[in-house]
């Protein structure tokens, strides 16, 4: 029996596996085999993968959602070369191509357009290389996690008409004895235009100094704000990659118009963080009320198993387990690298998030941490929550607006 629907479909293959066999022999390439798709299965079930098949050197895998495959693609090139690094045996190449849309399930298997453009995007790929088409990115958004970068329309074998092709950036993991993974810039941030940056100096040499002083051993928070299109953005995301090219990790969440979701930034924030790290190491970052971090990143049972569930009680009480969570994992963060958080458009944010900003600036934890938050001043009148909340922050120590 036959069924459609909208599927995100996933290929990988190994790149140069016949050379491999006759390199080191056939009984040895089969145990790496083995082993290489040991290690993809593993991050297929952490990532809500489901395999299809495998076919030769190959694993079809299908996912519910563009943004968990792209995580799933990351992370099983994350685990090739956390393998090729830590057992020190031959070095394997993977590439993976992702494509998206509707497709028709039966005996097992699926067909269907997405499936034919993934296996062609992952044959295009190059070792290490990840390709997604452009509708992939489009279903993502947001919730992508990961820098991605056009490559163009791409001619490919059987598709009657060029395919809008997409990278995906990915950092390798860290081991579990390892510091932190390298967190990749958050893809809000990426600097996409063409331009230099030009203007604003006297503004991004402030925030600069405040990062510096936070890096050093502290707590600040820069208050960005003016007008739509004056520039809020394009400041935050210079000083955010000199900050990353200077060993920070920089996370971003922003709030939207049409959307009242609470603690919508940090959500997004942590997301990004939990996606660019390795499992192991994420456990330990989280902390003894990890759980509660749940209610913020419903993926952290699927990432960290045997987190358990956040513990329920009365309103408040929940409340401040979870700020004090978001808390702690900061915390922890910081004491690796420093740390910038950018709360982008809290002109839109509801009380609760404000109430959780609060909290964090007034914890006693020690933290290297810089928070810059953007906002338009002239969608403010008395009664909107972030002109209290700004009464309270401005009164704050080391606070720059």
């Amino acid at each position: 029996m036959a069924a459609s629907g909208l599927v995100t479909v996933l290929f990988t293959d190994l790149v140069g596996s016949t050379e491999l066999s006759q390199r080191i022999g056939d009984e040895a390439a089969d145990d790496l085999r083995r082993r290489h798709f040991e290690a993809l299965r593993s991050v297929i079930a952490q990532t809500g993968g489901d395999e299809v098949k495998t076919i030769g050197d190959a694993v079809m895998v299908t996912y519910k959602g563009a943004a968990d495959a792209i995580a799933g693609a990351v992370g099983m090139q994350q685990a090739v070369d956390r393998a090729n690094r830590d057992t020190g045996s031959e070095p394997l190449a993977m590439r993976v191509g992702i494509s998206a849309g509707d497709a028709t399930f039966e005996d097992g298997d699926w067909f269907g357009r997405p499936v034919i453009e993934a296996s062609r995007l992952c044959a295009a790929a190059h070792g290490g290389q990840i390709l997604v088409a452009g509708i992939v990115k489009t279903l993502a958004g947001s919730r992508a996690g990961h820098v991605l970068i056009s490559v163009g329309d791409l001619d490919l074998k059987g598709l009657p008409e060029p395919l809008e092709a997409v990278e995906v950036r990915w950092e390798p993991a860290a081991s579990a004895d390892s510091p932190i993974a390298t967190v990749p810039l958050p893809v809000q941030l990426e600097r996409v235009d063409a331009f230099s940056f030009v203007g604003r100096h006297d503004e991004a040499e402030t925030m600069v100094a405040a990062w510096k002083e936070a890096a050093g051993g502290g707590r600040r928070l820069v208050l960005v704000t003016g007008e739509p299109g004056i520039g809020k953005t394009r400041l935050t995301s210079e000083v955010a990659r000199i900050a990353h090219d200077q060993g920070a990790v920089v996370l971003w969440g922003g709030c939207e118009e049409e959307l009242s979701i609470p603690y919508q930034p940090v959500a997004e924030a942590l997301a990004h963080l939990a996606r660019s790290t390795a499992p192991e190491r994420l456990a330990t970052l989280l902390g003894p009320l990890g759980a509660e971090l749940t209610r913020l990143v419903p993926d952290l049972p699927r990432l960290v198993p045997g987190l358990g569930e956040p513990v329920s009680g009365e309103p408040d009480t929940e409340r401040y387990r979870l700020f004090e969570a978001v808390v702690d994992v900061l915390a922890n963060l910081s004491q690796e690298h420093p740390v910038l958080l950018v709360l982008d458009d809290l002109h839109w944010a509801g009380k609760p998030t404000l109430l959780l900003l609060l909290h964090l600036l007034r914890a006693t934890q020690a933290m290297r941490l810089l928070v810059v938050v953007t906002y338009r001043d002239t969608d403010l009148d008395r009664r909107h929550p972030l002109s209290e909340a700004l009464a309270d922050l401005r009164r704050m120590p080391d606070v720059e607006r």
